[in-house]
């Protein structure tokens, strides 16, 4: 019984740590030849257009209390991607040939 109780106990611990949180969203942008995260603050127009980026790409999302838009960690470790994202939210040309229908994420 106490075995099955420890056992219980480190699956636990272990799904625990293996949930997949969610971070803020910040724009990444090429520095030389890195891809950094850049501190200016997010514009309203940028926010919008990042959701729909989001939601052309079904990727989860969500928005906080304070409006910050929250991405899986899982997602916003892979840098390339969250500038790929960051340059599309940029593009009003790619915005226009990619319109997305649901307005909520």
């Amino acid at each position: 019984m106490k075995r099955t109780v420890s056992l219980l106990a480190f699956a636990l611990l272990l799904v625990c740590a293996c949930n997949d949180k969610n971070v803020e969203f910040r724009p990444v942008v090429g520095s030389g030849d890195q891809l950094v995260v850049s501190d200016a603050p997010m514009e309203p127009a940028f926010k919008t257009n990042l959701q729909q980026v989001l939601r052309f790409y079904n990727e989860a999302f969500t928005i906080s209390d304070d409006g910050a838009i929250l991405v899986p960690r899982s997602k916003w470790n892979d840098r390339d991607l969250m500038w790929n994202y960051t340059t599309k939210a940029n593009d009003p040309t790619w915005l226009a040939e990619h319109p997305v229908s649901s307005p909520s994420p």
